[in-house]
């Protein structure tokens, strides 16, 4: 969750991924809230991918990603140390959700009907504070497997930890039974900077939208 010194918050975000041109964009955050604006001219068809491309990105630094990530589950128990949730009235994707929690590790496996979802995420302490530094999803879809390794180095403004930089390396594998199967990989790398810290920019931002 961001740290309790965050009030207002504005950023830059650019990254490369999909094509050679950089892609620029603003994020404004404030009480939970936040909105991503593309910076420049891009193809039409293309904005809603870019924003919510780094959308995720922020939700995930920010942790607003696990809110209310169980609240249409149903607790069943605690074994093993994982905590179990059933999706009891089938409107979710997720059909099963079990989460194991230690102090710098929280281990997440999701179960659809399609596949099924392990996701690790790591935290380490920076000016005593716990971060995130690195999340690894993996997924099994079918004959497909897919994995997503983020990895987050972070600066610090104003006696504030914030992320630096995410790099995010996608390998996607056909599972076949053939270990020379050839591997398909991404690479992205989202670079964050000139913050604004609690200088009302977000307040503005929302005021005037």
């Amino acid at each position: 969750m961001p740290d309790k010194k965050i009030r207002d918050l504005s950023f830059n975000i650019s990254f490369k991924a999909f094509e050679d041109k950089p892609i620029h964009a603003k994020v404004y955050w404030i009480s939970n809230k936040k909105d991503v604006v593309l910076i420049g001219e891009y193809e039409k068809e293309k904005k809603q991918k870019y924003i919510e491309s780094i959308s995720s990105k922020v939700s995930l630094i920010f942790g607003d990603e696990f809110e209310n990530y169980t609240r249409n589950y149903e607790y069943i128990e605690f074994s093993k140390g994982w905590h179990k949730f059933k999706d009891a009235v089938g409107v979710e994707d997720k059909m099963e959700i079990l989460i194991k929690s230690k102090p710098l590790k929280l281990n997440i496996i999701e179960k659809r009907s399609i596949g099924t979802s392990y996701i690790e995420y790591v935290f380490k302490k920076l000016k005593s504070k716990k971060v995130l530094y690195k999340v690894e999803h993996k997924s099994f879809i079918g004959l497909q497997s897919i994995k997503v390794e983020n990895t987050i180095e972070y600066r610090e403004v104003d006696n504030v930890v914030f992320p630096e930089s995410v790099e995010v390396v996608t390998k996607q594998k056909l599972i076949n039974g053939n270990e020379d199967s050839p591997v398909r990989e991404l690479l992205e790398e989202y670079i964050f900077s000139n913050y604004q810290l609690n200088k009302r920019e977000a307040l503005k931002h929302f005021s005037s939208n």
